[in-house]
């Protein structure tokens, strides 16, 4: 009881007298802590709760549609420090576990005290060091990841964290990237009797990129490589070649392009393909894995700067990312989380947020009212689903192809969802709203209270 007055009166006196204890913002290096009194409104979603409980990884995007991710901390304690060309930053949020965040995401007001013992003990989820010099930059650290100018990428898109280490080398109109991403590599029971007894415990992608600017088109090529179940080596990482077949086990290539037009000072078309397995001559005779690719086409037009509209269409096969049965060769990432009920997997996506066999059309509008900024959203997604064990369910990473060895489940029908999103972000609120199928309906209102002291 003592503790739950002392944690009270500690947000009282932070939200009335943040003003006389705010430092001035104009240093580079400093500690900070961050309050986000929050409403939450979402009833709608609290059936889905247990749904996430168990043995087998989870999917983060089914039902909740990542609004998990989308909940801010009740704080978050940051560290950051700069000395001329490196940056060091830590953040540490207080937050619910991720089970939790799941089980929470209904009518709340606050924090609720006597729910402590959830918090989650496996974050940060946001931290780097980074050296920046004239004509390259070195980053290692947790923090999202893109490639391209798609809203929705379908190689590279930061729909969560990656653990990873990437440099980029910047040379008079081309640019050349590289990265390195750590996926978690534990196993359920059920995937480790599938897998081979030498295999070691390691996921390793690599990943590298060069782009090309020719003033008004920008043109990229690239390729990323899943490593599984053994120590990558030169021959994997392959720095400077493009889609190249190693013609070893354990190893899964994608290659990539993408591509920029600025039509007008304006107006802008762009695309990206990506592409896992293809189909050759030679290979059409015997058993080969099946084709499977994935696209997006956009444009962007700037009707001034504070009202920008987005359009784009990506569109994702049954295979893509999945040409693999094993959950080592899968194009995806694995995060393991601990709560309250214990250990568990999640699988995100590293390339499109929906994952493999989805169709979605995107319109996106960025304005300010009263000087404040909005993003509108509207989604429009075709998903492939999958019947098992009588249950019909999200297409996802397990669902591999397996060739001839395995059963696979049973095709199901395409869900269609209408998804509609309004975000805002000031210096003093942030606002997260989803409406889907005109039936789900998700609400989060954070004030911002934020005490820094520069150095």
């Amino acid at each position: 009881m003592k503790s739950k007055i002392i944690l009270i009166l500690m947000f009282f006196f932070i939200f009335f007298f943040q003003n006389l204890i705010l430092c001035e913002l104009t240093n580079d290096n400093y500690v900070e802590f961050k309050l986000y009194p929050q409403i939450v409104l979402g009833s709608s979603f609290s059936d889905y709760k247990d749904n996430f409980y168990g043995i087998n990884p989870i999917n983060p995007a089914e039902l909740l549609f990542y609004l998990q991710d989308k909940v801010l901390p009740f704080g978050n304690f940051i560290l950051h420090f700069e000395n001329n060309n490196i940056k060091f930053h830590f953040e540490y949020p207080i937050q619910y576990d991720f089970s939790a965040r799941f089980k929470y995401i209904t009518n709340s007001i606050g924090l609720n005290l006597g729910t402590l013992y959830y918090f989650d003990p496996s974050l940060p989820v946001f931290s780097y060091l980074t050296l920046k010099e004239e004509n390259f930059e070195i980053n290692i650290g947790r923090f999202p990841l893109k490639w391209g100018n798609a809203m929705y990428p379908v190689t590279i898109s930061p729909t969560t964290f990656q653990d990873n280490f990437n440099f980029v080398f910047d040379f008079p109109k081309t640019k050349y990237y590289f990265l390195a991403i750590s996926s978690y590599p534990g196993f359920t029971t059920e995937e480790k009797s599938a897998l081979e007894e030498n295999l070691e415990d390691i996921k390793t992608i690599f990943a590298h990129r060069i782009e090309f600017d020719f003033n008004k088109i920008n043109f990229s090529i690239g390729e990323l490589n899943v490593i599984g179940g053994r120590t990558p080596d030169i021959i994997d990482i392959g720095p400077v070649v493009i889609y190249h077949h190693n013609f070893r086990n354990n190893s899964n290539v994608v290659g990539m392009m993408d591509l920029n037009v600025d039509l007008t000072e304006n107006f802008s078309i762009y695309g990206e393909f990506s592409v896992d397995d293809i189909i050759l001559a030679e290979e059409a005779g015997g058993i080969t894995r099946p084709f499977a690719y994935a696209y997006v086409l956009g444009f962007e037009k700037s009707f001034s700067e504070d009202f920008v509209l987005r359009g784009e269409y990506d569109f994702v096969n049954e295979w893509m990312y999945t040409t693999y049965d094993s959950p080592y060769m899968t194009v995806n990432v694995r995060h393991m989380f601990t709560t309250k009920d214990g250990r568990f997997f999640a699988d995100y996506p590293l390339g499109f947020i929906y994952g493999p066999d989805a169709r979605m059309l995107t319109l996106n509008l960025s304005t300010k009212i009263f000087d404040i900024p909005f993003v509108f959203e509207y989604n429009y997604l075709v998903k492939g689903t999958v019947v098992e064990d009588g249950l019909e369910r999200w297409r996802w990473f397990w669902d591999g192809w397996t060739s001839n060895t395995v059963s696979l489940p049973v095709k199901g029908e395409y869900k269609k969802y209408n998804i509609f999103t309004l975000s805002s972000e000031s210096s003093f609120i942030s606002l997260y709203a989803k409406l889907i199928n005109f039936s789900k309906f998700y609400l989060g209102i954070f004030y911002k209270l934020d005490w820094k002291l520069t150095f």
